[in-house]
């Protein structure tokens, strides 16, 4: 295109140049008629030049047609563009408008909203409010209605107030409807109990550690509270334990489910008046509790029915030699009482060292009234019975430890040489221990007297220096022989 527009412009360019020439060579001519008839002769070929060559200028460049552009102003069109460094873009659709509609406005904006609670366990006559937490502020016109899936379990007004009516499980419904066509339901799930401690008041004795049990309800997170904290104390770490102190009057407060709830705590003192019984075979023996509350119950049980039997109220019951660990449920304590089953001569033996509790220990006055050593004990506590370690029931001394020992085993009576476990044993047995070397018999020290349940008795230099109870496996690495008198 651009070459055919460059041709058409030489050419004009040669014809002007010539027309011009022309002109001038006709002003200098002399004007005959001559000249002239040259001068139309010449105007004659030049018009048919200029003709020919507006001929070729029309086949370079046809006419512009009216509806079509033509191609120069194209082309210059095409030249301006160049020159100005533009190229040409295609034109943008119209975006379409996106329309939200409000029903989607408003589930977007109800989407992060939630009831303050969504679980409830309240006792009866409770009031919560349920609340719509984090509502939104842009949203169309709407209401909330709220109702109870179960009125006689719990009712719920206009407001989302809640009152616990009767025990059960219920839900309470939260719905929303919004102008726009948006519906929401929220739910809350509500329990409702009847908390209260087991008992109105609770007698337990003094040093013990219990819960105090709360029914009507699953919850355990509370805490209890004391009146009297020099009475009894609460746990913190443990919901509805407390540990009582001392003899008195507490009144213990909990807020369970919403509610407090109270009882009253009266602390005794439950003692045995024996907490060893010693008797023979086919005998019966009471055991006695005091200190405890008048109407509190009292359980029993033996350890060994075959030993012994106890009764409801208490009464034991030997049945043969042997030892049976009788215990005595009362105002919460458990108590322990031994019941030691033996034959006559060693109950006999045992009864007598008991009545000796307390008596001074010295060697030196060992046969004087109040005044015992060990194997003293031992020979005046089995002599009423006939026993006498080969001494005479006149003599005015008694044996030492390693002669009764040396005794028993000439005899065949020893059991064992060394520590057995005190099922082995029977009440009135003799253990025998050593400590140091003393040159006597398997270098025996010291005897004491079996009763049972790891119980034994003796005089002793130990602790309070006279005749005392102790402990047989405080001796199992000193025991060298066990003998039975009996």
């Amino acid at each position: 295109m651009k070459k055919r527009w460059m041709k058409s412009l030489v050419a004009v360019f040669v014809f002007t140049v010539a027309f011009s020439s022309m002109r001038q060579t006709v002003k200098a001519t002399s004007m005959d008629e001559n000249t002239i008839s040259q001068t139309d002769l010449l105007q004659d070929e030049i018009g048919e030049e200029i003709t020919q060559e507006q001929s070729a200028v029309d086949e370079i460049i046809p006419t512009p047609n009216a509806e079509e552009p033509s191609d120069i102003m194209q082309d210059e069109n095409d030249v301006e563009d160049n020159e100005t460094g533009k190229e040409d873009e295609p034109e943008k659709e119209p975006e379409e408008e996106v329309v939200v509609k409000p029903i989607e406005l408003d589930q977007q904006a109800w989407a992060n909203t939630y009831l303050n609670y969504t679980k409830l366990r309240k006792a009866k006559t409770v009031v919560t409010q349920l609340k719509l937490q984090k509502k939104p502020k842009k949203t169309t016109a709407y209401t909330v209605t709220w109702r109870s899936s179960s009125k006689k379990i719990a009712t719920v007004d206009q407001n989302g107030l809640v009152t616990a009516v009767n025990t059960g499980k219920t839900k309470i419904i939260c719905t929303v409807k919004a102008e726009s066509g948006f519906k929401v339901v929220y739910e809350c799930e509500i329990e409702v109990t009847n908390p209260k401690f087991a008992k109105s008041t609770y007698y337990i004795a003094k040093g013990v550690a219990m819960d105090l049990g709360v029914i009507g309800t699953k919850t355990k997170d509370f805490t209890v509270s004391s009146s009297a904290i020099d009475v009894l104390t609460s746990y913190k770490s443990r919901p509805g334990y407390v540990r009582t102190k001392k003899t008195g009057r507490a009144t213990v407060k909990a807020k369970v489910d919403g509610i407090y709830i109270r009882c009253t705590v009266v602390v005794t003192d439950p003692v045995l008046k024996r907490k060893l019984i010693v008797m023979g075979v086919n005998q019966k023996e009471d055991i006695v509790v005091t200190g405890h509350n008048k109407t509190s119950k009292i359980t029993y049980a033996s350890g060994s029915k075959k030993v012994a039997t106890v009764s409801s109220k208490g009464v034991v019951k030997s049945a043969r030699v042997g030892v049976s660990v009788v215990k005595v449920m009362v105002d919460y304590k458990e108590l322990e009482v031994t019941v030691a089953v033996g034959k006559k001569q060693a109950v006999s033996a045992i009864k007598y060292a008991q009545r000796a509790l307390g008596s001074t220990y010295s060697q030196n006055y060992r046969m004087r009234k109040g005044y015992y050593d060990c194997s003293s004990l031992v020979w005046r506590s089995y002599r009423p019975t006939g026993i006498l370690f080969g001494y005479s029931k006149n003599a005015k001394n008694a044996p030492t430890a390693a002669e009764e020992a040396r005794y028993l085993v000439s005899r065949g009576k020893e059991i064992a040489s060394t520590y057995v476990s005190d099922s082995k044993l029977r009440p009135g047995d003799l253990i025998f221990m050593s400590n140091r070397y003393n040159g006597r018999y398997r270098n025996i020290t010291h005897v004491a007297i079996y009763i049972g349940n790891d119980r034994i008795i003796h005089a002793t230099p130990r602790n309070t220096n006279d005749v005392q109870y102790g402990r047989y496996s405080y001796y199992k690495d000193m025991v060298v022989c066990i003998g039975r008198p009996v």
